[in-house]
This record gives structure tokens, sequence and C-alpha cells, in this order.
């Protein structure tokens, strides 16, 4: 993410990773079920076509000074938070897997896998989930147990993820941690909750003599994650305790111009996370070089002078859908980048990469779009993470600049986004905003406006037809307030 915009702006970028293959913990860790390999490839591809430079196999052991003396003014950490936390457990210690290790083994061969038919995972965070449903694909399990020392409500695991572990077959059992695995029985302490500790969770305190033993093969520890900080340490990186030290506008370190963002930071956190220090680590490097840099060149400008190179990377990988005309000149191209509720270059690049689905294609066969696809966004589904401003190869910010359905009428009013509410299902009643005109309309039963509108022009007349597909054939999406 850093990289691609960086490039954009006409740096010199190259990518250091220990692995045969960029992408660190989605590419390798997160399983293909929750992050398809097909769109890891595609993104990674992209960046490599606009000119970001990848060096693989290195040696872990990174040294901040050799990157200074070979050039690099500029050296962001993003070494995520890769190693698992130890957890004690007596007894044979055979077949007990810590869930880095067990994810990566599953995502290179998951039909290689011998793990046994009842398998149980500790921990009750997102690697406790992907472990668990990994675990009910690989050949042979036939029951999958998650252990968790407190109750569901105090999982940290994301809901939608314990959600569709519990779909997928996996049997949650909480109270219990685990003390003992041997000769196939996991020998589990019951335990009850106390008062609240510092996390604001009940803390729980070990019922005495009170076990229960479950028969499972092989055991996942997936506890948590944590960063390498010795190799932090070793570069002369500032840690208070545990917390890194870093200028919170700009995540710079006590380095001059060394940069830490994502897990390397946070702890385990989310993609969609690191994707945003990554825009906010490149942002501060661009406005440090304002002053050195000269004739920065824009989006436009990059696409016009390399032949629509961005357009053409993202034909050739099969991303666009339609490319209906060359664009001649700047202008042309800067009014085409701007431009999205009917652009002319229909990548659909903010539906892959919105984590909550909130941007959304509908389908409109009509005469008056080039484009049979026209996005919409979900306010209701949005938490403004600005992942698909990040990847949007048109310098457009999606959840800002495309056509908005609201669910709520306070959300309607309080955004500044061309967009529409339903009001009223039996009156067929929208309220909707464009150009910050607002407008109470009502349709008939075959679509036309009946009453609210003195006057149509095209780009209304258009809206007002996206409206109406998505109220007849996307009646799903709509809320009432």
């Amino acid at each position: 993410s850093s990289g691609y915009i960086l490039v954009k702006a006409g740096f010199d970028v190259t990518i250091f990773d220990k692995r045969e293959k960029a992408g660190g913990t989605i590419q390798y860790v997160i399983p293909d079920f929750r992050l398809p390999r097909g769109a890891i490839e595609n993104d990674i591809n992209l960046v490599k076509e606009m000119g970001v430079k990848f060096q693989l196999n290195i040696n872990k052991n990174f040294s901040i000074k050799n990157l200074k003396e070979q050039g690099y003014k500029y050296i962001y950490l993003a070494i995520g938070a890769g190693k698992s936390s130890p957890f004690k457990l007596n007894g044979e210690n055979k077949n007990v897997y810590d869930a880095i290790e067990f994810l990566e083994s599953f995502n290179i061969d998951m039909n290689k896998m011998k793990i046994g038919e009842k398998i149980a995972v500790i921990g009750g965070g997102n690697s406790a989930m992907d472990s668990a449903r990994a675990a009910m694909r690989v050949k042979g399990v036939e029951k999958v147990y998650i252990i968790y020392r407190r109750i569901k409500e105090y999982m940290p695991a994301d809901r939608e993820e314990f959600d569709n572990a519990l779909s997928e077959g996996v049997v949650f059992k909480e109270l219990l941690f685990p003390v003992e695995f041997s000769n196939n029985i996991l020998k589990c302490q019951k335990m009850k909750l106390g008062k609240p500790d510092e996390s604001g969770r009940k803390r729980p305190i070990p019922i005495e003599d009170e076990f229960e033993e479950i028969q499972v093969d092989s055991v996942i520890s997936a506890i948590g994650e944590f960063v390498d900080t010795e190799i932090l340490k070793k570069n002369g990186i500032n840690l208070k305790g545990k917390q890194i030290e870093v200028n919170d506008d700009t995540l710079e370190t006590n380095i001059k111009n060394v940069y830490i963002g994502g897990d390397a930071l946070r702890g385990p956190s989310t993609v969609v996370e690191s994707i945003a220090d990554g825009k906010e680590v490149a942002n501060a490097i661009i406005e440090k070089e304002k002053i050195e840099v000269k004739n920065k060149t824009s989006d436009a400008e990059i696409i016009f002078n390399n032949k629509q190179r961005i357009a053409e990377i993202t034909l050739k990988k099969g991303i666009l859908q339609s490319c209906e005309k060359q664009l001649s000149n700047q202008k042309e191209i800067e009014r085409e980048s701007g431009r999205c509720l009917e652009c002319n270059f229909i990548c659909n690049k903010c539906v892959e990469v919105c984590p909550n689905r909130a941007n959304i294609p509908i389908k409109i066969e009509s005469n008056n779009f080039k484009n049979i696809f026209q996005i919409i966004h979900i306010d209701g589904m949005c938490n403004e993470c600005g992942n698909c401003e990040t990847f949007c190869p048109y310098n457009s910010a999606p959840y800002k600049d495309k056509l908005t359905l609201f669910w709520k009428e306070e959300d309607f009013i309080n955004s500044k986004n061309s967009g529409f509410i339903l009001k009223n299902y039996e009156s067929l009643k929208f309220r909707i905003r464009l150009d910050n005109k607002i407008y109470d309309i009502k349709f008939n039963n075959d679509g036309e406006i009946i009453s609210g509108i003195p006057s149509i022009n095209e780009e209304l007349s258009n809206i007002l037809e996206i409206i109406w597909i998505v109220y007849k054939d996307y009646k799903y999406l709509i809320k009432l307030n």
C-alpha cells in the first residue's frame, strides 16, 4: 500500500521481503477462504506493474544502517507481528502447533497435513477462528473445538468470524483453561468469572479441583502474536516497555526518516488498519519531500505521460470491464480520473478491497449508461477505513464520491455525499441529495417520478434511474429508519 502510493508520486521504491513471495501475513497466514489468493496476487501484480521493485528471500535480520549506506533515504518497517505467543502446556507436547505455524502449513498444502480426527484450538481471537475453520477443512478432521477461558461475549475475535466458525461446525467450549495434554487427552481447568481486570473484562478464576477432559489428536495454540522487538532494538528503535516510540502524526520513529506501521507498530490488528498505516507513512514522506521534489506529477499526469499506463495495466490484469474511448489530452484525463458515479473506466477496485462490502455493483441495462454496472456506496456498512481510496487508480475516494444509499435520516443529514434514503415504502417516497441540493421525490409503481422535482437534467435522470433499480432489484440493501 505504501509502495503503491509512493511510486505514483514519483519515488523509486523497493520492497524487501524475507520470503519467496511478497504479501506477508495476507499471503502466508490468512486462509484463502477469508482472503482469496487471487485478489492478493492481483494487488501485488498491480504494484509491480506500477514500478515498485521487489527483493525477495532476503536475510530477515535487516540493518537500517546498511540500507541507508545503500542510498535508501526513507525506510518503512512493515514487518508485522510474526511471532506466536508461547502457551505452557504440561505433558508430552507432541502434536501441539502454534497458529502461525499451522496456518502457514495449511496455506502451502492442506492436503499434506495429518493432524488427526479431533482438534482443539486454544484462544479467542481471529487467529483462533482462522485456525479452527482451517482445521475443519483438513482431510480426516471430524471435530474441532475452540477452548476459551472466558465467555464468548469477551472474545476479541470479530463476531462475524466467530459466527462463521460456528456455522461451519466448530464446537465452542467456554470457561476452560488447558493445563495438560498427554495420551490424546486435553485436561482443562474449569473457570469462573471474577471482577473486571485492566481490560474491562471479568477476570477468569480457576475453580479448585474441577477439570474437564477432552479427547483430541492435536492442539493448536492461538493465544496471540507479538512483534519481534529484538530486531528493532538492535537497529536503534526506541521502545517504552513494549510500546514503540513514534510521532503519532507521521509514524516516524526516533531515527530520522525511518517509519514503522501495521502490526509491527500496533500488534495484531486488521488488514485495513495496516493499509491505513501504509498510506499515512507514504503521505508523510511525500509531505516531507515537498521542498525538494520539483514538478511532482499528479495521478492524471502519470496516466497521461505513461500512455494511460494505469488503465492499460488494469485492463491487462482483467480488472477493467470496459474502456470505451481513448483520452487524447491531459484535460480529458483529469476530468475522467475525477469522475466516480459513471466513470468510463470501470475497475470495481473499490468493491474488491472493501472489507465491509460497502461498495456494491448495481446492474443497469439502460442506454443511458455506457457501462452495465454502476457502483453505489452503502453508508451503514462503511467504517471509513479509506481502503477504497488507497487503492483507487483514479485518485478518487469512493466512500465519499459514489452515489450513497443511507439507512438513517441522521446519517443522511450529517453527510455531504450525493445519495438517497427511502422515507416510506408504501408511498415510494425518497429523499435525495445531488450537488448539495435536497429533493423529496415520489415514484409511481412503474418507476416514474410523480412529484418532488420541477425539472430533470441528464445527471439527475441517471441518478433517479439508479435509485429505482436499487428499489426494484436490490431491496435487500434498503433499510427504513
